[in-house]
């Protein structure tokens, strides 16, 4: 299997597989609506949808959404289709945007709790990803009718404490339009509303 990758335009026939994709691998509380989504791919140049396809069958396997921020890059979602699971995809589509970004990388994960939490905190970890166990971070909700999440950091690249508070408030402010909550488990803001 070949893949190959592809930056996705809003008008493009494979956002309706994302987004059935999207919806059906992320819960509700850690998601936009199928509507925003497509809002948000159309109005903020700074988003990105880059699909991974099996340039062999032409097929569709995954997708990674994410922005640009200039300083860093922050990782919104990734997921491949079931089928194309266990098959290297996500790695690969990984290792393929850290060689197109220039920035440092940040993402949010589940808290490694269980046996299918670790197992997707090693995965990043295996392609050089750091986690931030010891910093409490909640996701702020997507809207106002879901939920804010409890998650953790990961960064790729130099990230400094700070540096890494500055980029949850960026996210906070610009992805999700609210302000971080991010500690460093002594119950002191590492980061506060401006």
């Amino acid at each position: 299997m070949k893949i190959s990758f592809t930056g996705l335009l809003p008008g493009d026939g494979m956002v309706q597989e994302v987004l059935e994709l999207y919806l059906s691998a992320f819960p509700a509380d850690e998601r936009r609506d199928a509507r925003s989504f497509v809002q948000v791919l159309k109005t903020d140049s700074r988003f990105g949808l880059v699909a991974s396809i099996d340039s062999e069958l032409s097929r569709f396997c995954g997708f990674l959404s994410y922005w640009d921020f200039g300083c860093f890059s922050y990782i919104e979602h990734l997921a491949i289709v079931e089928s194309c699971r266990g098959l290297g995809i996500g790695s690969e589509t990984l290792r393929n945007f850290i060689r197109q970004v220039s920035s440092r990388i940040i993402l949010e994960v589940e808290p490694p709790v269980d046996c299918r939490t670790r197992r997707r905190v090693a995965f990043y970890e295996s392609l050089g990803f750091e986690l931030h166990g010891g910093l409490s971070y909640i996701q702020p909700p997507y809207s106002s009718q879901s939920n804010a999440v409890e998650l953790k950091l990961m960064t790729y690249g130099q990230f400094t404490p700070r540096q890494i508070a500055d980029a949850a408030d960026v996210i906070a402010r610009e992805v999700y339009r609210k302000y971080s909550s991010l500690s460093d488990g002594t119950g002191q803001a590492v980061c506060s509303s401006k």
